[in-house]
């Protein structure tokens, strides 16, 4: 698990809106970045994620992206999380493949 100091290096310069959150009882964070563009990610670092782990999101519902990923990324650095961020903030809808139900 990346100490508190370490995750927060995931930040995004570009223009964009975030929340951080905590989750004391799964001993870890929660950063959740949204861009103009529709898409946004959450990054999260707790005892039940794989490291840093991210999934992609467009308006709200979780997706796959051929760009990006087809599932979430887990056993990130916050090098590789900044960096998916910048791709995420120029992503285009043309390419988004599908829609995915988190319960399924």
């Amino acid at each position: 698990m990346y100490p508190i100091d370490e995750f927060n290096k995931i930040t995004f310069d570009g223009d964009h809106e975030s929340e951080f959150r905590k989750f004391e009882h799964l001993h870890g964070w929660q950063k959740v970045f949204k861009f103009p563009n529709g898409f946004g990610a959450s990054i999260v670092n707790h005892d039940m994620s794989y490291g840093l782990e991210l999934a992609l999101f467009y308006n709200g519902d979780l997706v796959h992206h051929p760009k990006i990923t087809n599932d979430v990324i887990g056993g990130l650095t916050p090098c590789r999380a900044r960096n998916l961020l910048k791709k995420i903030a120029n992503l285009s809808q043309k390419d988004l493949t599908k829609l995915r139900n988190p319960l399924d």
